[in-house]
């Protein structure tokens, strides 16, 4: 860790320069941006690329989510979309059960600082970097810091205009470069075309084709170095495959499944923290959650809890609002808080009990969750 003692000038003489830094580097970036006005010495500490690193670190490390937030995406009646932002923090630890956002006493607010926000759905969030991509004919896609309200537009590329077109938002920490690949031209029994974006170069080149078949609705999910898509081998459901993409090597493998119990069934592909993730469900009996610890074996996923639906009146809700539950974030007890359609839920893993922590009265409701950084989208 580099301290401020390169500094000629000492900003407090009763405190040494390496508490300070420790101590600003565990501070919320909203703070961050006004101490920058307070001397020339916390601006070029703050703006330093050590330090924006070190404050990251912390942040991701947070057991107690102190810095972690969501992004909600929610559908409204003008045919748009609203995108909100609540703690997870204060989500879990100031509770304010089935209160909707549009009622008085909520938390959550507005952000209207994202180029076509009302049509833009998002892509992927990396370090406190969130890229989103619109519904557009023209396909604008763009990189956003939600906490320094910094975002970027990347460069056009026509092929990304056909409305197959998937996108990833990943890090390359060996290159420390910001990447989004585009899986495009999918259809089953075709080529799969892929090309990927550098922010360090600021421009898109093709990687190859691949004989892969068609990109499922669950988009592309980044976890363990590389790109991941769910395609199938045949019109058959039950032929879903899980396909990835090394971001550094941009070599090309398929993903073993766990070895599940027969009748069970490969519902959605997604990401915790660097992990993969995968739902399944075993009839109207539970749902599982899967993690993939490492690649090479089946034996490299790990069960990582179940919600036994019969017991907990789970299932009555889901049935109500036909949709599977989403996971947002594991507490240090075990419990989990999960998104399932326009309902923020606190769940038991121990007593297999929940409870709505927030709520929306209308629309459906997608999640994000991204931390609180000073990374810049301008690399």
């Amino acid at each position: 860790m580099n301290s401020m003692a390169t500094h000629d000038t000492r900003t407090n003489p009763n405190l040494p320069d390496d508490i300070i830094y420790l101590i600003l580097s565990r501070l919320p970036v909203k703070s961050l941006l006004r101490f920058k006005t307070a001397c020339k010495t916390w601006l070029s500490l703050i703006s330093s690329r050590d330090f924006i690193k070190t404050h990251l670190f912390v942040s991701n490390n947070d057991p107690y989510y102190t810095h972690t937030h969501l992004l909600l995406r929610q559908w409204t009646f003008n045919f748009s979309y609203d995108f909100r932002t609540c703690s997870v923090h204060s989500l879990i630890n100031e509770p304010y059960t089935k209160n909707m956002v549009n009622e008085s006493g909520a938390r959550t607010f507005k952000l209207n600082d994202i180029p076509s926000g009302n049509h833009s759905y998002v892509v992927g969030c990396c370090n406190g970097l969130i890229c989103l991509a619109n519904n557009c004919e023209d396909k604008v896609i763009f990189l956003w810091n939600p906490s320094t309200r910094k975002s970027r537009i990347l460069p056009e590329f026509d092929d990304l205009k056909f409305s197959s077109t998937k996108f990833g938002f990943c890090y390359d920490e060996s290159n420390d470069d910001y990447k989004v690949f585009a899986i495009f031209d999918c259809y089953l029994g075709y080529k799969c075309k892929v090309a990927v974006y550098s922010s360090k170069s600021d421009v898109w080149r093709m990687i190859g084709d691949f004989h892969i078949g068609g990109v499922s609705y669950d988009g592309v999910k980044f976890a363990n170095r590389a790109i991941h898509w769910v395609v199938r081998r045949s019109e058959h459901v039950e032929s879903k495959i899980i396909l990835s993409i090394d971001i550094q090597t941009e070599t090309f493998r398929e993903v073993l499944l766990p070895g599940y119990e027969a009748g069970t069934v490969f519902i959605k592909l997604d990401t915790f923290g660097e992990k993969l993730i995968i739902l399944t469900k075993y009839e109207k009996i539970r749902y599982t959650f899967w993690v993939l610890e490492k690649y090479g074996a089946e034996e490299c996923w790990r069960e990582l809890f179940t919600i036994p639906l019969e017991e907990n009146g789970f299932l009555t809700l889901r049935t109500l609002l036909h949709q599977s539950p989403r996971l947002i974030c594991i507490l240090v007890n075990g419990d989990v808080l999960l998104s399932l359609n326009s309902t923020i839920i606190y769940y038991n893993t121990k007593y297999n009990t929940y409870k709505e922590l927030l709520g929306f009265r209308f629309g459906a409701l997608e999640v994000c969750t991204y931390v609180e950084s000073l990374v810049s989208p301008h690399l």
